[in-house]
């Protein structure tokens, strides 16, 4: 099936012919975006992202709740559709009829739960930010390509998560790098900085370890 030439209003169509109340948003200039399509802005809540997935020919979607204690966009689950009316559909019982993310994947199939990873740290508040970084990259906006690079992070991070190097340290995500702070409000920062990033398919590296030294960058493989 063809798609559309503007992905904002092929949905926009769909949510009217299902009655849905959710509105969505023009650019700045007014414009209905082309090739994604969000909601009218909110302070907290369900929202949701969608854009095409050239790649794959699909409309993906990521199942978003906003301002998750007051810092950042939690996924919940992510899928690839075939059918824009289909992501039609899933929106609307997300963000409206209140279906929760596991009762949504038993109507769509396609839907991928976030699942933090088994091993949990000890200490509560560093298991959060564990899963904060966790889910950050989930909620990557191109989730749906690079496979194996996607693969060798979550092995990064769950290999992080249990050295007893970082154990004491804080992590987060910067520009795709694990990066670790001394404290859960992110002090401490600059005088540590280390970070560790996997290198691209097909590199003979696994992973680049690096850190950031008066502004300059001494990496080491």
């Amino acid at each position: 099936m063809a798609k559309p030439q503007n992905l904002s209003l092929a949905l926009k169509k769909e949510l009217d012919r299902l009655k849905s109340p959710l509105k969505l948003s023009t650019t700045i200039y007014g414009d209905w975006p082309e090739k994604y399509a969000f909601r009218k802005s909110i302070k907290a809540g369900k929202d949701f992202r969608l854009v095409l997935a050239d790649a794959h020919n699909a409309y993906a979607v990521q199942f978003l709740f906003i301002n998750y204690k007051g810092e950042y966009d939690y996924c919940y689950g992510r899928a690839l559709f075939n059918r824009v009316e289909d992501a039609a559909i899933a929106i609307d019982y997300w963000v409206f009829k209140n279906v929760n993310i596991s009762g949504l994947q038993s109507k769509f199939k396609e839907i991928e739960i976030f699942e933090p990873f088994n091993y949990c740290h000890k200490d509560a508040e560093k298991e959060e930010q564990w899963i904060r970084a966790q889910n950050r990259f989930f909620n990557r906006g191109d989730f749906w390509l690079y496979p194996e690079w996607s693969l060798r992070y979550n092995e990064m991070l769950l290999a992080a998560k249990q050295a007893k190097e970082f154990e004491n340290l804080y992590p987060f995500m910067s520009m795709w790098w694990l990066r670790f702070s001394h404290g859960k409000n992110l002090n401490g920062l600059w005088p540590l900085d280390l970070y560790i990033v996997p290198t691209s398919p097909g590199n003979e590296y696994g992973f680049i370890v690096g850190f950031l030294i008066k502004g300059e960058d001494d990496n080491y493989k």
